[in-house]
C-alpha cells in the first residue's frame, strides 16, 4: 500500500470515514470491459463497511434520494445538487450510490450541510460494502468528471 503523503486542501470533504486511503479506491474512473462491451466506470468505489456513514462532501440541495428498487439504479442512492460560487460555474450533481439506509428527511429539495449525514453504506447488488460516488457536471446526465479532481487527497 503506497503511504499518503499529504493531504491537499480542498473545498470538498471525504464522503467516508478517512481511516481508508487513496489506496483503498477499489474501481478507479476509467473505461472497463465487461461482457466484451467498453464501458466507462464514471465515479470512483471507496472502501467502507457495511453500515458507515455517508456524509455529504459539500452543501447543497437534494436532487434525487431513493432505495435500491428505483428505475436508474439498483442501490439506495441520494444525488445532492452543489452550485459552485464562481461565477458562471455550472452546478455539479454528486452522485452518491451503494446506500443501504438513507438518512431520514433526506428527500428531494432538501437542503443538506457540508458534512451533513445523508445515509449509511450498504452492500446490495455489490460483492463488497463499499460507496460508489460520481461528479457529473451541469446537469444530472452530464458529462462524467473525475471525483479525484475534486476529494482531498495526493499520495506519492
Amino acid at each position: 500500500m503506497r503511504k499518503v503523503d499529504q493531504i491537499v486542501e480542498s473545498k470538498y470533504i471525504w464522503p467516508v470515514d478517512r481511516r481508508y486511503t487513496p489506496d483503498d479506491i477499489n474501481i478507479s474512473f476509467d473505461p472497463r470491459i465487461r461482457k466484451n462491451r467498453k464501458r466507462l466506470h464514471g465515479g470512483i468505489d471507496l472502501y467502507a463497511t457495511t453500515g458507515d456513514p455517508v456524509r455529504a462532501i459539500e452543501s447543497g440541495e437534494i436532487h434525487l434520494a431513493g432505495p435500491s428498487d428505483s428505475p436508474r439504479w439498483k442501490s439506495g442512492h441520494v444525488v445532492i445538487k452543489i452550485q459552485p460560487k464562481t461565477k458562471n460555474s455550472r452546478p455539479l450533481f454528486v452522485i452518491y450510490l451503494g446506500l443501504g439506509r438513507i438518512g431520514k428527511n433526506i428527500e428531494k429539495g432538501v437542503k443538506v450541510k457540508k458534512g451533513g449525514y445523508i445515509g449509511n453504506v450498504g452492500a446490495q447488488h455489490a460483492t463488497y460494502p463499499h460507496l460508489h460516488i460520481e461528479f457529473r457536471s451541469g446537469k444530472l446526465d452530464g458529462r462524467r468528471i473525475n471525483p479525484l479532481n475534486f476529494l482531498p487527497f495526493q499520495t506519492v
